[in-house]
């Protein structure tokens, strides 16, 4: 069952990055599928074997692991949390679960903008970066902000349910 979940999983991500060309909805559909097969899981308490794959599906809200990969950069204070969150990957506030997706958009949006300075600056060749410009701008930020939809939603939920909880107050 792990293994056709993880499948599934790629082949979702596989059809986001090729919508991205293509037809944008399709890939977002595809992926919102998974998280919200990943989502839904939180939501019994104890998950039997043949969902218990699905809690292991936390890439489907993208690589937000910056708190596991550098675990003295800051410590939340977090209070105990479900065993269905701890297997989930998920921490109790906001930063833990989206830092490296939204930090994307924000280099998406920089890239962009780049381009389309660059545009403005070099009068030789306005038109080929003013059309990189509004496809980084338009279609590539659109599809990355319709994947962290459910991310962002599903971690202010966490945030706000443990917001109280801890000796730290959340930043």
């Amino acid at each position: 069952m792990t293994l056709v979940l993880k499948i599934c999983t790629g082949v979702a991500f596989a059809v986001l990055v090729l919508g991205i060309g293509f037809w944008k909805l399709v890939g977002i559909e595809a992926m919102h599928v998974m998280q919200i097969l990943f989502v839904a899981s939180i939501l019994v308490a104890s998950l039997p074997p043949p969902l218990a794959p699905a809690s292991e599906l936390w890439p489907a809200l993208g690589y937000n692991n910056m708190f596991t990969d550098f675990p003295r950069l800051y410590d939340f204070g977090t209070p105990e949390l479900p065993k269905t969150l701890i297997q989930m990957q998920m921490g109790a506030r906001f930063v833990q679960n989206c830092n490296y997706m939204i930090a994307g958009q924000l280099l998406v949006v920089l890239v962009g903008g780049i381009f389309f300075l660059l545009s403005k600056a070099v009068t030789k060749y306005n038109e080929p970066l003013l059309k990189v410009a509004k496809f980084v701008l338009v279609d590539i930020l659109m599809v990355l902000i319709l994947f962290n939809c459910v991310g962002v939603g599903f971690s202010l939920g966490l945030h706000i349910l443990y917001w109280n909880r801890s000796q730290i107050q959340p930043i």
